[in-house]
């Protein structure tokens, strides 16, 4: 539980690092506040609606407005793909055969790699859905299907908005030679295409995707760490349920303050969103394979699970994925070694 929680301190202040600049930058775009302190103040203004939702809130107030942010999260892509009237067979031939970008791009095909793996693999992110099943209430057995079809219905969720923000990118940029090596580039670059409607979309896209995912995180990884805080604390869970949810709901709210508060000062330097990113993602790769082996011990106990206990198949799989991650990871290193001059 320590492993874990100690991994979930360090990734979510990577993490809201550059979720805080993303923020910035994309209601900068949208307000026209493009210097340091106008991203800084749309920075700090994002968060602080954020946190109440998230603190005052909770769980009911996340869901309650989830739907219409997820009509604001697609919607600008939507509009981005019909305006700029991308070819169906280069989508057809980017979803059916993918590239990996070649070495003297900005990014070689290790990192590449890696980012897919740790986006697609992320089992720290993974563990946030017990967090939201248990506060959604669905804690019988008899309710295990309505927490599939729930999950998978996410899961298409995300893999469509991930679709219609590449296909909205590759469509704007590809037919006029463009290259993006910044997220600052973004916008200027849709502009050039689509004109100031180009402006708008990619800022309320942008903006609309870190502040949904700022909130999703913070609030499920606050989540776990509250229960592991109650498990390991003197005395246990308290058999008393009031006094648990007060309990629990404290320190929820302090983990909060903690992951919410620490990384603002970023918006006093001069630090870029993309470089923080890349280390998340590296340090989400180095954790994968000691969470995957932690809930593969947990997951495979016929005592904790019972008649859902792992199969020798999934227990393959997760193998699979340690030994991938583990291989991911030395290979992007040497490759960041070799860039740097450093070997």
């Amino acid at each position: 539980g320590w492993v874990v929680l100690g991994a979930i301190v360090l990734k979510r202040h990577l993490s809201n690092l550059y979720n805080v600049l993303l923020m910035g930058l994309a209601l900068g775009w949208l307000t026209g506040a493009d210097g340091s302190v106008g991203r800084g103040l749309a920075a700090l203004c994002s968060c602080g609606v954020a946190f109440l939702i998230m603190f005052a809130g909770g769980y009911k107030a996340v869901e309650r407005y989830g739907k219409p942010l997820a009509l604001m999260l697609g919607a600008p892509f939507v509009l981005a793909i019909i305006w700029s009237r991308p070819d169906p067979r280069a989508i057809l031939e980017g979803a059916l055969i993918p590239v990996l970008p070649a070495q003297g791009d900005v990014y070689g095909p290790g990192l590449a790699v890696l980012l897919l793996v740790a986006t697609s693999l992320d089992a720290l992110s993974s563990l946030k859905y017990s967090a939201y099943v248990y506060e959604k209430g669905w804690r019988k057995s008899w309710q295990l299907r309505r927490q599939r079809i729930d999950l998978l219905q996410g899961m298409i969720g995300i893999v469509a908005v991930s679709a219609l923000i590449q296909i909205a990118a590759a469509s704007v940029l590809r037919p006029a030679g463009l290259r993006l090596e910044r997220v600052e580039d973004l916008v200027p670059l849709f502009t050039t295409v689509l004109g100031t409607r180009g402006q708008v979309i990619m800022a309320i896209g942008l903006w609309t995707t870190v502040f949904t995912t700022y909130i999703g995180s913070n609030m499920g990884y606050s989540l776990i760490v509250a229960d592991i805080v109650m498990a390991a604390s003197p005395g246990g869970t308290p058999v008393d349920q009031t006094v648990f949810a007060r309990r629990r709901r404290s320190i929820y709210r302090w983990c909060l303050i903690l992951f919410c508060g620490s990384p603002l000062y970023v918006v006093w330097t001069d630090w870029r969103p993309v470089p923080i990113l890349v280390a998340s993602v590296g340090l989400t790769v180095l954790a994968l394979p000691t969470v995957t082996l932690i809930l593969m011990r947990l997951t495979a106990d016929k005592r904790i699970m019972g008649d859902h206990a792992n199969s020798l198949f999934t227990n393959l799989a997760l193998l699979l994925v340690v030994v991938a991650s583990l291989y991911l990871s030395y290979v992007t290193g040497v490759e960041i070694l070799e860039e740097i001059g450093g070997v």
